[in-house]
């Protein structure tokens, strides 16, 4: 099998499956982004001069300096 004998294969099974591809590839997105805003995203409030922050929608609000301090370690004590 050539070069060339290989890449038409390739191209002939592309253009049968690739609606199958597109749909994989657009729920994999979708899935991901869902997933995102849920528990990843980020959003910030600041409340009675404190800054607080959120993990998502599903999240709950803590202090960024706690959880900076819990989760990263993170020393924010000003000297």
């Amino acid at each position: 099998m050539t070069i060339a004998e290989y890449g038409r294969n390739i191209l002939n099974f592309l253009s049968e499956t690739w609606l199958i591809w597109l749909a994989y590839v657009i729920t994999a997105l979708a899935g991901y982004s869902w997933y995102w805003y849920l528990s990843q995203q980020r959003v910030y409030k600041v409340i009675d001069g404190k800054l607080f922050l959120r993990h998502g929608r599903l999240g709950k609000w803590s202090e960024v300096k706690e959880h900076l301090f819990k989760e990263h370690h993170v020393d924010t004590e000003v000297n």
